[in-house]
């Protein structure tokens, strides 16, 4: 299946997506609408987000219908550990090979594959992983930025399933334009780092940590107001990822 075969209709959809993903500005909201619209997409329960640093990735994000709904502290705890990237790994072959690979079992690869499945989440969580699709985050000139890994795909009864060839073909599709949005979003983070710094450079009382709190909190306590007036949940996500770089970046 190519992606000529999509419908001109699914097509629309998937270019009105990334249209809204390119109004956000900070990297941790781009990527949880990446991985959240991926998901829609896939019918995915969960999903996670890998991004290069250096020699090896690190695991950025995570959404699991089945084991954190409601409950995004439990999911932060499994972020920010590192993946070398090798064959050893799914995500760390996808990285190193730049294909796209789907998996119809985890748990039943073929043993002359060189990569495996690591069951320590599985095990540690109660969950079964089924189907994976991993699949390179490349920029336009063919630059990998991460990977995103797409777990258990879900048909009409909730039953975790393979993942369609639609899903194949569309999901790529959407990822591979949606990683501009990424790129903005990692260089608008390094330049608030940087003018952090300089303050702490210049009044060691004022420092970066501090910054953040501060647009951290304003950016809480807006989404706290929006929630309780009823403000749709894409317009707060908007406003609250400006708050927060807009905050930033004045305090510098």
């Amino acid at each position: 299946m190519s992606d000529q075969c999509l419908p001109i209709g699914h097509i629309q959809d998937i270019l009105a997506t990334l249209e809204r993903l390119n109004r956000f500005k900070d990297v941790d909201t781009i990527l949880d609408k990446l991985l959240f619209e991926a998901r829609q997409i896939s019918k995915a329960d969960a999903g996670s987000i890998f991004l290069i640093e250096k020699d090896h990735l690190t695991f950025s994000y995570i959404q699991n219908d089945t084991l954190f709904t409601g409950n995004k502290g439990q999911a932060e705890q499994y972020t920010d550990f590192k993946i070398p990237i090798d064959q050893a790994s799914i995500v760390g072959y996808t990285a190193l090979s730049g294909d796209a690979i789907h998996i119809k079992d985890a748990y039943k690869i073929s043993s002359d594959k060189p990569y495996s499945f690591n069951k320590e989440f599985d095990i540690s969580a109660g969950y079964r992983t089924v189907s994976i699709l991993s699949l390179p985050l490349k920029t336009i000139d063919s630059r990998l930025v991460g990977v995103m890994e797409l777990i258990n795909a879900k048909d009409p009864d909730g039953n975790f399933v393979p993942f369609s060839d639609y899903s194949q073909v569309s999901v790529p599709l959407f990822a591979n334009n949606a990683t501009m949005a990424i790129e903005k979003g990692i260089m608008n983070r390094e330049l608030i780092l940087r003018m952090m710094r300089m303050t702490e450079l210049r009044d060691p009382k004022e420092t970066g940590a501090h910054v953040q709190r501060v647009g951290a909190f304003s950016a809480e306590i807006y989404q706290r107001l929006a929630e309780n007036r009823g403000v749709p949940a894409e317009e707060i996500k908007q406003y609250r990822d400006l708050i927060r770089l807009v905050i930033w970046s004045r305090m510098h």
